[in-house]
């Protein structure tokens, strides 16, 4: 008899703490699941633009427009932003400029024959007379075309050589470098003393930061 009454006990023990234990169960639960975006920021040169033409050999004019560009890719704010132009004179000389007449230019240098810096200097300058296998061209300030993304990037403005933006909001842009609709040479930077050749200057847009 008290074995059989231990046994009740035991079993209603068992009982009120199995009931004990449902009425603190919980009827949800919840989890966070997570994706990690990592940061892109690149620059890559923008397909399908006018990067080569010729040279009508009897004028310096362009026999097309050049159209370089350059499509940056940015999920944060953007930063400061810097284009520059480079001939090769046996160093990187810097060939955008500014003329007397307040236009902005952009010389190419002789491939072959290559020029002095100051040959360069000369031809975006204001002394346009002393330049020769140096030929310049004008073009307009950078232009900068939203691909995606709701914001915007501040435009590019001229100085010392380069053109610079503030920057800006995350997205795509392309930043695109027209030369005059005229495709005509600089008074004074075409003549004999160019020798035959190609013409070219490397165009550089950096992340400042």
């Amino acid at each position: 008899m008290k074995k059989q009454l231990l046994l009740s006990t035991l079993l209603g023990a068992v009982a009120a703490f199995s009931l004990a234990q449902g009425a603190f169960a919980a009827n949800n639960a919840s989890q966070i699941i997570t994706g990690s975006l990592a940061a892109t920021k690149a620059i890559t040169v923008k397909s399908g633009q006018s990067t080569t033409t010729s040279i009508a050999p009897s004028s310096g004019v362009l026999a097309a427009q050049l159209t370089p560009g350059f499509t940056l890719n940015d999920n944060e704010a953007i930063g400061a932003l810097t284009l520059t132009a480079t001939v090769d004179t046996g160093a990187a000389t810097p060939c955008f400029g500014v003329g007397t007449d307040t236009f902005n230019y952009i010389a190419l240098g002789n491939t072959t024959t290559k020029p002095s810096a100051s040959d360069v200097a000369n031809a975006i300058a204001a002394d346009i007379d002393l330049n020769p296998n140096v030929i310049a061209y004008k073009i307009a300030a950078p232009a900068v075309t939203k691909i995606s993304g709701s914001g915007s990037l501040t435009a590019f403005a001229y100085g010392s050589n380069k053109w610079t933006s503030t920057g800006g909001d995350a997205g795509v842009y392309d930043v695109i470098i027209t030369s005059d609709a005229a495709k005509a040479a600089r008074t004074g930077t075409f003549d004999s003393t160019d020798l035959v050749g190609n013409y070219a200057a490397n165009l550089t847009l950096t992340f400042d930061s």
